[in-house]
C-alpha cells in the first residue's frame, strides 16, 4: 500500500498539488503534533524512503505519527508503517559513501554549552530537539565544543564542532573524510526540513537561527553536488555574511543559481551574519520567503 492510500483510508486529508508546500516526491499534511485540523500542511512524508518530517517541530517516526493522526494503537501503527510501500531513488549525493565514525565523549550539553548558546540568544532546549546537538567536554582536539550532526534523509552522514571558547582560532573542527559516511560538500546542512524554498547560509549557527527553511554549505565554498541540490527547489535566496568576502561568494552562488530554472535573489541582512541577526529581522525574511 502507499502512503497517500492509507492517510485516505484513515481520512487525512492531504495538501493539494497547487498549494505551495506540495512538492514532488512529498505528501503534504497537517501535523498532528503542532498544527491538528489547521490546513498548513506542514508535516510531509518523503515517498522514495519512508520517513515523515515536520518543518515546525521536526522530525517524528512514521509509527507514532499514525498513532497520533488515526487514534491507533502502536502495534497498529507498526504494523501499518511495515506495510508501506517505499518507492526509492538513487541520490544526488551517492558519489561518497564511507563510514560514519563519531568523534568520543559526546554528552548531554553541559552547564557551560548552554550558557554559551544562551549567550548567543540559542535556546538550548529547542536546539537539541531540532537538530540533534550534543556537547563535548573531554576530547584530545574537541574539548569544549558544541557537537552539530548533519543529517542526510534522517541519518547522521557526518558531523561538525563549534568551539565554545571565544578565542579559540578553529571555531569549527570538522570530521575528516575517512570518519565521514557521505562527505560534507556533497549535502546541504538541514535540507531535511526543506519543502519548496531555501535560504542558503554559510553555517549551521545561520540555519539555527533562520530555522526551518534553511540551509547551510558549511563554508563559504560550495560544490557542484550541493549546487545540483539547490537547482531542485524553486526558489533560492542566498543569505551568506556581511564581509566583502562573503558577499563576492553569494553573489557569485546567486549568479550560479540565476542560470537554472526557478527564481534566486541574494538577500544581504543588516547584522553581521544571519546568525547574530535580531529576531526581528529574521522574522522579516521568513515573512518574505517562507511562511
Amino acid at each position: 500500500m502507499q502512503f497517500k492510500d492509507l492517510l485516505s483510508e484513515l481520512n487525512v486529508r492531504t495538501a493539494p498539488s497547487d498549494h505551495h508546500h506540495a512538492r514532488e516526491g512529498w505528501i503534504q499534511f497537517d501535523c498532528p503534533f503542532c498544527g491538528r485540523n489547521s490546513g498548513r500542511w506542514h508535516m510531509g512524508y518523503r515517498e522514495a524512503y519512508g520517513y515523515v518530517n515536520c518543518w515546525k517541530c521536526g522530525k517524528h517516526s512514521l509509527p507514532e505519527t499514525l498513532v497520533a493522526l488515526a487514534d491507533i494503537s502502536v502495534a497498529q501503527a507498526k504494523r501499518l508503517a511495515s506495510g508501506i510501500k517505499v518507492f526509492g531513488r538513487r541520490d544526488l549525493g551517492d558519489r561518497s559513501k564511507g563510514t560514519l565514525t563519531l568523534p568520543s565523549g559526546l554528552e548531554k550539553l553541559s552547564r557551560r554549552h548552554k550558557e554559551y548558546l544562551r549567550s548567543r540568544d540559542f535556546k538550548p532546549k529547542q536546539l537539541i530537539k531540532l537538530w540533534k546537538i550534543q556537547g563535548i567536554r573531554h576530547h584530545p582536539k574537541l574539548s569544549w565544543r558544541i557537537f552539530i550532526p548533519c543529517h542526510f534523509h534522517a541519518e547522521i552522514v557526518t558531523w561538525t564542532a563549534r568551539s565554545i571558547r571565544p578565542d579559540h582560532p578553529l571555531r569549527y573542527m570538522s570530521a575528516p573524510a575517512e570518519h565521514e559516511g557521505r562527505r560534507r560538500n556533497e549535502i546541504l546542512y538541514g535540507e531535511d526540513y526543506i519543502r519548496h524554498t531555501i535560504i542558503i547560509c554559510e553555517g549551521a549557527t545561520d540555519v539555527w537561527r533562520i530555522g526551518p527553511g534553511a540551509v547551510a554549505t558549511l563554508g563559504l565554498s560550495y560544490s557542484a553536488t550541493q549546487l545540483e541540490r539547490m537547482a531542485q527547489y524553486n526558489s533560492r535566496i542566498v543569505c551568506f555574511d556581511s564581509s566583502s568576502d562573503a558577499q563576492r561568494r553569494a553573489n557569485k552562488l546567486a549568479n550560479d543559481l540565476m542560470t537554472l530554472p526557478g527564481e534566486t535573489y541574494n538577500v544581504q541582512l543588516d547584522a553581521e551574519d544571519p546568525g547574530s541577526a535580531s529576531k526581528k529581522e529574521i522574522n522579516q525574511l521568513r515573512k518574505a520567503f517562507l511562511d
